[in-house]
C-alpha cells in the first residue's frame, strides 16, 4: 500500500537556474550545512575512517516497502522565456535483499527534450542505494533537480553520513548540482565521499564542483579491472562500455543479489507511476510491455560499431561457468528488468548486428558533430540525422563534449562528409566545437559539409563556422540552420529537408567522379598519335626509371623502381616493383614512441603519474589493460621516476614497448574492419632515364621539367626521354616490395632519338606478335 510522505510545491516568478543542466527553479525545504575541508592520503584511508565513522554509532535509517515518498510541483523556466508547470512524483521500493530504488516519475506533459523522449511516454529516473549492514552505504546514480529535493529531503543527513560510496555512471551536468548539495548535507566529521566514475566523467567533475566540495570528496577514476568492496566477500565489479556518444558510459556488477547497474543501457523512458510495478512482467506480456520503449532509447544511442563492442564487454561480466549470475538489470531511466533481463540483453545484440548490417550496404557515411548546453542543437542534429538515413546514407553521430580528439579524426576520415553543430555561449563556440572545427580545417580534403546550431541572441557560432569552412574551400551542401532557443517543427523539417540534400549531392559528386574516369580511359585509348602515350610506351627501359607522386598532403615525393615490364597491351598496363614504404601501423607507433620522448625530454625525469598520462592519451580511455602492459614495458622495475636515458632504451627499435603498440594498432584496425594497409600511390608519374643518363642521380636531386607538365599533378623530372602517367590498379605484398599493376592514362616522348641499351617493350610486342 502506498503511503504519502510530503509534498513540496514551488510558487513565485521562476529564476534562472544554477546548473546549466537544469532549466528548473527548485524548492526545498532542507537547509545544507557548513563543511569543513577533510583530508585523506589514500582511498584504503578513506574507506577505513568511514568504517570507524559508522562503528561510532550513527544510526540506521528505518525504511517502508514501497511508498509514494513525495510530489513536487514545478515551474520550469526554459532558456526561451516560455514558462511551464508539471509535477514530478519520487517512488521507493525494495530491488533487492538490502538495495532501495528509487524513481522519479515524470508525466507525459513534462517538459524534457531531446530525441530520446520523443516517445511523449513520460519517463522515470532511477536512483539506487545499497544498504551493507556495518558497511558504509553505496548510491548508484543522481537526479535531477526537480526531483533531488524531494530525494535529499527524505534521505536526510542521518543518510548522507551512512553514505560512502557514489557511482556516477552517466554525465549531463545534473551530477554537479546533486553532489554540491548531497556533501552539503553531510556532518562536519564525516569521512570523504568517494565518487567513482570513468575518467571522461571525472574530468567534467573537476571542472564543474566547487573547491570546497572537492576537498570533502575524492574522484576515483573507474578502470576495467577496478573494484570495490561493499562488505566483506561482496566485491561489485566495473566494466567501461563507452560509445561515440556515451565516453562516459559503464556497468557494475553485484555478485551478491545479481545486479547488473547498467546506466544508459537497457533504459526506456515511460512514466511508471505507484499503481504499475517498477519491476517487468512474465510472458509476453512482460515484453510488449517495454519493448518499444526499450528500442527507442536503444534507437537512439547504440547503433554503431563501438556499441557492439560495449554490449559484448557487458556480457563478459557474465561469462564464468560457475559463480554468480545476472539476475535483474538496474538501468537509469524505466523499470528494473528482471523477468526479461536475458531476452532484453540479447536483443541488443540482435539489434546492433541488424543495423549495423544494414549500415554496411549504404554508399555514403555523413559525420554529424555537435556540442549542445541545452539539448537545442542535438535536436538539430537528430533531424538532419534523420534526413540523411531516410535517403540511404549511413549516419555516424558525435557529441563532441569528452570525445577524445583521435575519435573525432578517426571520424573524420572515414567520412565522405559531414555537419558539425554548435551553440553559442557568451558570443562564441564551446571549446570542444572549436578543437573539432581545427582538425576539419587542418585536413587536406575538402569534404562536403553543412553547419546547424541554436543561440540565445546573436548566434556568431553558426556564422563563424560558415565562414571558415567556406574560406578554407569546403563545398556547403546546405544554407546554414539557426534555431533561436527551442526549434521549432518548421526548423526540425528543414533538418531533415538538409539531410536529405546532402545525400543527393554526395551521390551527384560519386556519378561525376565515376564519369571522369571513364573518359580518362577513353582519352587513352583514342590516343594513337605520333609523341603519344603509345610511342612513350615503347620506351620503357627495366630499371631507368623513377618514379614521382603525391601524398595525401599534396607533397611531391620521388622514389626508386626495381625494375619494370609490359602487363597488358589492351588497355596499356605495366607491372613494376617498387620498396615498401612504412606501413600504417608502424607510422602510428612512430608518432606515439615520440610523444613519450618528447615529454620525456621536456621533463627530463618522469614520474609514474606522468607516463599514465601519455599512455592514456595514446591508448584512450577505456583500454586500462593496454595501458598497465605498457607501463610495465616501460618501468619493468616498478620504480618511482624514469629518466630520460630509461625513456630512450624503451621506446628502442625492437622493445617490447614498441610491439605492444604495433599489435594495439593492428587490433584496433581489424576491430574497425579495415584491412591492410592502403596502396601508397594512386597515380604516379614513370621517368624514363636514357642509357646516357644516372637514375640514382635523378633519385637523388630531382629537377623539375622546364616545360612538360603532367595531368595528374605529379613532377616530370629533367633529364628523362619520355615518362607515362599511371594510375595502380592492384597491389601484390612481396616482402619488403610491392608489385604494382597499373594503368597508363597518358603520357609523351620528350626526346625520339634518345637510344637506351635494352629492348623496348613495344618492340618485343611486336616479335610476340608476328610469333603468334
Amino acid at each position: 500500500m502506498l503511503s504519502k510522505a510530503f509534498v513540496l510545491s514551488g510558487h513565485g516568478k521562476p529564476q534562472a537556474p544554477s546548473c546549466g543542466s537544469s532549466r528548473c527553479r527548485m524548492a526545498s525545504n532542507y537547509q545544507p550545512a557548513p563543511h569543513k575541508p577533510i583530508q585523506a592520503d589514500s582511498q584504503d584511508n578513506v574507506v577505513a575512517w568511514q568504517k570507524a565513522f559508522l562503528a561510532a554509532g550513527t544510526g540506521v535509517m528505518a525504511w517502508k516497502r514501497s511508498r509514494l515518498v513525495g510530489r513536487r510541483v514545478f515551474q520550469a523556466d526554459w532558456a526561451d522565456g516560455s514558462v511551464s508547470a508539471s509535477q514530478t512524483e519520487l517512488y521507493s521500493a525494495e530491488a533487492a535483499e538490502d538495495i532501495t530504488f528509487y524513481r522519479a516519475v515524470y508525466p507525459a506533459d513534462s517538459q524534457r527534450y531531446g530525441e530520446e523522449y520523443d516517445l511523449k511516454q513520460g519517463s522515470t529516473d532511477n536512483l539506487y542505494l545499497i544498504k551493507p549492514k556495518d558497511s558504509p552505504w553505496v548510491l548508484v546514480g543522481a537526479l535531477d533537480q526537480d526531483s533531488q529535493a524531494l530525494f535529499l529531503n527524505q534521505f536526510g543527513a542521518e543518510g548522507a553520513a551512512r553514505l560512502g560510496h557514489l557511482i556516477l555512471q552517466y554525465y549531463d551536468g545534473k551530477q554537479v548540482a546533486f553532489l554540491e548539495d548531497l556533501i552539503a548535507m553531510r556532518p562536519e566529521s564525516s569521512p570523504p565521499l568517494l565518487v567513482h566514475a570513468a575518467m571522461p566523467c571525472i574530468i567534467a567533475l573537476k571542472k564543474g564542483l566547487s573547491k570546497e566540495t572537492l576537498s570533502n570528496c575524492r574522484l576515483s577514476p573507474i578502470k576495467n579491472k577496478t573494484t570495490l568492496e561493499i562488505e566483506e566477500g561482496r566485491i561489485m565489479r566495473f566494466q567501461l562500455t563507452p560509445t561515440l556518444k556515451l565516453p562516459e558510459a559503464m556497468v557494475a556488477f553485484d555478485p551478491k543479489t545479481g545486479t547488473l547497474f547498467t546506466g544508459k543501457f537497457f533504459s526506456g523512458h515511460r512514466a511508471i507511476d505507484g499503481g504499475q510495478s517498477a519491476i517487468d512482467d512474465v510472458g509476453i506480456k512482460g515484453w510488449e510491455d517495454y519493448a518499444f520503449d526499450w528500442y527507442h532509447l536503444f534507437d537512439c544511442y547504440f547503433f554503431t560499431k563501438t556499441a557492439q563492442q560495449a554490449v559484448r564487454k557487458i556480457f563478459m561480466l557474465a561469462q564464468e561457468i560457475t559463480g554468480p549470475d545476472v539476475q535483474q538489470l538496474a538501468p537509469l531511466h524505466g523499470p528494473i528488468v528482471r523477468e526479461q533481463c536475458w531476452k532484453l540483453m540479447a536483443k541488443y545484440e540482435a539489434w546492433i548486428e541488424q543495423k549495423l548490417r544494414k549500415e554496411s550496404k549504404r554508399d555514403f557515411e555523413v559525420l554529424v558533430m555537435y556540442a549542445s548546453a541545452y539539448g537545442h542543437t542535438k535536436s538539430l542534429a537528430a533531424s538532419i540525422a534523420k534526413g540523411l538515413a531516410s535517403s540511404g546514407v549511413r549516419v555516424v553521430d558525435m557529441n563532441l563534449e569528452h570525445q577524445p580528439a583521435s575519435e573525432i579524426t578517426k571520424a573524420l576520415e572515414s567520412a565522405d562528409g559531414f555537419c558539425i553543430g554548435s551553440p553559442t555561449l557568451g558570443g562564441e563556440m564551446p571549446s570542444q566545437v572549436k578543437e573539432a572545427l581545427g582538425m576539419v580545417l587542418g585536413s587536406t580534403t575538402k569534404k562536403p559539409c553543412g553547419v546547424f546550431g541554436s543561440y540565445g541572441w546573436s548566434g556568431e557560432a553558426v556564422d563563424e563556422l560558415q565562414f571558415r569552412l567556406k574560406d578554407n574551400g569546403f563545398p556547403i551542401c546546405f544554407d546554414p540552420i539557426r534555431a533561436k532557443f527551442k526549434p521549432t517543427e518548421e526548423i526540425l523539417k528543414m533538418c531533415e529537408a538538409s539531410g536529405t540534400r546532402m545525400s543527393q549531392k554526395l551521390a551527384s559528386d560519386i556519378k561525376a567522379k565515376k564519369r571522369s574516369r571513364v573518359r580518362d580511359v577513353a582519352q587513352v585509348q583514342a590516343t594513337t598519335s605520333a609523341g603519344s602515350a603509345m610511342d612513350a610506351f615503347g620506351k620503357i627501359r627495366t630499371s631507368q626509371c623513377v618514379m614521382t607522386s603525391k601524398t595525401a598532403d599534396g607533397e611531391n615525393t620521388v622514389g626508386a623502381v626495381s625494375w619494370v615490364s609490359q602487363a597488358s597491351f589492351d588497355p596499356p598496363g605495366l607491372s613494376l616493383s617498387i620498396p615498401k614504404p612504412p606501413s600504417k601501423d608502424q607510422a602510428w607507433v612512430d608518432v606515439q614512441v615520440q610523444k613519450l620522448l618528447d615529454v620525456s625530454q621536456q621533463k627530463g625525469k618522469l614520474t609514474k603519474d606522468d607516463c599514465t598520462e601519455v599512455l592514456t592519451e595514446i591508448y584512450g580511455f577505456g583500454n586500462e589493460p593496454e595501458i598497465s602492459q605498457a607501463m610495465y614495458a616501460i618501468d619493468a622495475d616498478d620504480d618511482d621516476e624514469l629518466t630520460q636515458e630509461e625513456i630512450t632504451a624503451a621506446c628502442g627499435p625492437d622493445s617490447l614497448f614498441r610491439t605492444q603498440l604495433l599489435k594495439f594498432s593492428k587490433a584496433e584496425r581489424a576491430a574497425k574492419g579495415e584491412g591492410e594497409d592502403d596502396v601508397p600511390v594512386k597515380s604516379f608519374v614513370l621517368n624514363m632515364v636514357p642509357a646516357t643518363g644516372d637514375a640514382q642521380a635523378l633519385l637523388a636531386d630531382p629537377v623539375p621539367h622546364k616545360k612538360a607538365k603532367a595531368e595528374n599533378g605529379c613532377t616530370v623530372i629533367a633529364g628523362i626521354h619520355s615518362y607515362l602517367e599511371c594510375e595502380v590498379a592492384s597491389a601484390l605484398d612481396a616482402g619488403n616490395h610491392l608489385l604494382l599493376y597499373c594503368h597508363v592514362k597518358t603520357g609523351k616522348v620528350l626526346d625520339d632519338k634518345e637510344k637506351t641499351d635494352v629492348v623496348a617493350v613495344a618492340g618485343l610486342l611486336k616479335e610476340m606478335m608476328s610469333q603468334a
